[in-house]
């Protein structure tokens, strides 16, 4: 059990180049292997087919061999019956005897089985038989002129014919019945082709065409999933799921880039979201307290005259508001710190996301190498089409042959015809061959049909690769998609990690002037001290103080605003 975990979870882990090579690999194992199976069916037919022509040539030399001796006994016979061999010589017998003896040693070495070796045997003692009795017996006795004795060789003459023909005839009937096993081969070798043919085709095609779309299903969910995941974060939905297994192929590394990337994001985003709240509640500390030190020094201003006997009471407003101050110079450092803090985050999201539009680039580049393997199967398919087409022209050239041998069998019918009754037998031949050349010729049409089934079927394989072609293609386009989107997050990143810069310099430059206000109000307390020796320069003073507060309080309703913009362009991240 954990060995097939284990052999399914190496697979999710390849390339998807990798996958679709193996599902390609394993169809082309099979249509190799089919077409291996049906060539050599093929070649076992052709060589049925010649033993059915070894066959028909053997039917023929008996049938030629039965012709010679009856043409040689005739001659014997009217040898013997006009005593004259004026026209008839012995020459000629031999002539025919010659013939005779070579298709008789021709025919010798295509027997094969001990019934055949004993017909041949019980041939070639009739026929030794018979010139032996042409030799030997009639000739002298016609040169005798023994009318009762040459009627009595005659006699033996024509039963020495009739058992050669009987021979003859029986050694005909067992080439026949090996003629008809060889034709039930052919048929059966034909029959067994188109079954093995059409079941490996049907076999490769539903395996091929199964692989190569549960594959492309499967890349095609995770993209449209994570393409959907992308969209939801660029919408500023942060809550969004996204499943993860742990492969490890290029889909799988996206994926966990973009899971580490939305935790970031979100964490940066709620942490800008805290600085941004405490940013905006000192702001507004901060106004309130420099719109209440403006009133105070127009108070200061409108009740000089009475600054001398309520300076005691001014230092303690003074010293009140030097505490303050303090506070307030203290959530001024702090919100800098949070504004450093803020910047770092930024940048680390920035080059999250710039990874992560690398790893785009690479998807990129994955799915371009993923197109040009698809096309190289199509292409592959199509070279397979070519291979059936030379299949079909192999058939082609075994149906000439057997429109040859159709020819010839007819030829022999003609010159059967022609021989007239010593040609019955030849006829006969020449017919089952001619039957035999029609049922090859109606096979090979058979043959040729399933061979169109093979290019039909390759066809459809080549349409299906042809649409997984368009699939790839289709993620690629998506890809290119989510890259644009990672362009468009990464340029808000921008953004937002501008506007946090201009934050972090307003907190930098508050506080400086909280400081230096801080420092200022120190001053006072100490001016107040000396209020009634100095009013003028206190007054001077004052003016410069309220100055001082009026660009603090202009600073801080900058800040005020900014923290308002950020929190709005937080909101629209969810999580």
């Amino acid at each position: 059990m954990k060995k097939n975990q284990w052999n399914h979870l190496k697979f999710k882990n390849l390339r998807i180049g990798w996958k679709y090579s193996v599902a390609l690999s394993f169809v082309i194992i099979l249509f190799i292997l089919s077409t291996f199976i049906v060539s050599y069916m093929i070649s076992n037919t052709g060589e049925t087919v010649d033993e059915l022509d070894r066959q028909a040539d053997r039917a023929v030399a008996i049938t030629e061999m039965g012709s010679l001796f009856r043409e040689k006994s005739i001659q014997a016979v009217n040898y013997a019956g006009l005593q004259n061999s004026s026209w008839i010589s012995q020459a000629d017998f031999r002539n025919i005897q010659e013939e005779f003896d070579e298709i008789k040693s021709v025919m010798e070495e295509s027997l094969v089985t001990q019934e055949q070796l004993q017909l041949f045997s019980e041939i070639e003692q009739i026929d030794q038989e018979f010139n032996t009795l042409f030799f030997q017996e009639i000739i002298p006795v016609v040169n005798t002129n023994d009318q009762s004795a040459l009627y009595v060789l005659v006699s033996r003459a024509n039963d020495l014919g009739d058992n050669m023909i009987h021979a003859l005839n029986g050694l005909r009937e067992t080439v026949n019945t090996e003629r008809t096993i060889a034709t039930e081969n052919v048929h059966e070798y034909l029959k067994n082709s188109h079954v093995v043919l059409l079941i490996s085709m049907i076999i490769s095609l539903i395996v091929g065409a199964l692989i190569i779309y549960l594959i492309s299903r499967v890349i095609s969910r995770k993209m449209k999933a994570l393409i959907l995941f992308s969209q939801e974060i660029a919408a500023g939905q942060l809550s969004s799921e996204l499943k993860y297994n742990g492969e490890q192929d290029e889909v799988g590394q996206l994926s966990k880039a973009m899971i580490t990337m939305r935790e970031d994001l979100k964490d940066m985003v709620q942490e800008i979201k805290k600085v941004s709240y405490e940013v905006e509640t000192q702001s507004r500390y901060m106004i309130e307290q420099s719109t209440e030190v403006n009133q105070n020094s127009d108070h200061t201003l409108n009740a000089m005259e009475e600054l001398s006997e309520g300076s005691d009471h001014q230092a303690k407003y003074v010293v009140e508001m030097s505490e303050s101050m303090e506070h307030l110079v203290e959530y001024a450092n702090q919100a800098n710190d949070r504004g450093i803090s803020i910047g770092k985050s930024s940048n680390s999201v920035l080059e999250l996301t710039t990874l992560g539009e690398e790893k785009m680039a690479e998807s990129v580049t994955q799915m371009k190498s993923i197109n040009k393997v698809v096309k190289g199967s199509v292409e592959r398919v199509k070279g397979l089409e070519n291979q059936t087409l030379e299949i079909t022209k192999l058939i082609q050239v075994i149906k000439d042959i057997s429109e040859q041998t159709n020819l010839l069998a007819l030829n022999a019918a003609i010159e059967a015809a022609r021989a007239g009754e010593h040609g019955k037998g030849f006829a006969v031949v020449a017919d089952e061959v001619r039957k035999l050349a029609e049922q090859v010729t109606h096979s090979l049409e058979d043959i040729k049909h399933v061979v169109v089934q093979i290019q039909n079927e390759s066809t459809d394989v080549s349409t299906t690769l042809l649409t997984g072609y368009q699939e790839v293609e289709h993620g690629t386009t998506q890809i290119n998609e989510m890259e644009i989107t990672f362009k468009k997050i990464k340029k808000a990143i921008l953004v937002m990690s501008d506007s946090i810069n201009v934050v972090q310099d307003n907190l930098g430059d508050l506080s400086n002037r909280s400081t230096q206000m801080n420092r200022s109000i120190q001053e006072i307390a100490s001016i107040s001290q000396q209020s009634a020796a100095s009013i003028e320069d206190n007054t001077q003073f004052t003016n410069n103080t309220t100055k001082s507060i009026q660009v603090i309080k202009g600073k801080a309703d900058d800040l005020n605003q900014l923290s308002i913009k950020l929190n709005k362009l937080m909101n629209k991240f969810s999580y």
